[in-house]
């Protein structure tokens, strides 16, 4: 039975189901830091709503490729996607083995494969830019940023006392440069 049907199968419930008790890796999206797991057997990825992996893309197949984990390696096989499967920005053609820190593009969606020894640095860096990332240090712009959404919500308050916090006020300026001359760098208070 060629690859395609297998998956074809799977999808569509058709097929026995794999084992899924051994973990083996994750794939990590790279634009959202989404997590898949990856266990032993057949994981189908694509657009279709059944597959392991579901990607809503219309640059993905309806089944993409599928992802197949034997006795702890990981092998990926494009099936005939439109977009294809890279990994390491090299295209997969053949069946290929997927190792710890390769990249792994789905079409335009990529993903970086990591193991269970790799998982622990890697949550450790991920706790440390987070925390970076709730404390930035603020240039002069965005604080003036900070200063007019602080600006708006009190606008909101004092005119629209009773709005919830779906409510969002925007104010708009029309400058009319010719009348004023040029634009002022600074909001004044």
């Amino acid at each position: 039975m060629a690859v395609e049907q297998v998956a074809e199968n799977h999808v569509d419930g058709n097929s026995e189901p794999s084992d899924r008790g051994h973990r083996v890796g994750w794939f990590i999206s790279d634009a959202d830091h989404a997590e898949y797991e990856l266990h032993e057997g057949l994981i189908v990825v694509g657009r279709h709503p059944s597959c392991e992996i579901s990607l809503d893309s219309v640059r993905i197949s309806r089944m993409h490729c599928c992802v197949y984990v034997n006795s702890g390696k990981v092998f990926v096989r494009d099936l005939n996607s439109t977009n294809g499967v890279k990994i390491n920005g090299v295209r997969v053609d053949e069946q290929m083995e997927i190792r710890d820190q390769d990249m792994v593009s789905f079409a335009h969606v990529k993903f970086k494969y990591i193991t269970p020894e790799s998982k622990l640095r890697y949550d450790s860096e991920k706790r440390r830019e987070e925390k970076t990332l709730k404390q930035p240090s603020l240039n002069s712009r965005q604080k003036k940023i900070l200063y007019q959404e602080d600006k708006a919500d009190q606008i909101k308050r004092m005119f629209f006392p009773d709005a919830g916090e779906n409510c969002r006020v925007e104010i708009h300026l029309h400058y009319d440069h010719q009348k004023s001359g040029s634009v002022p760098d600074q909001i004044d208070q």
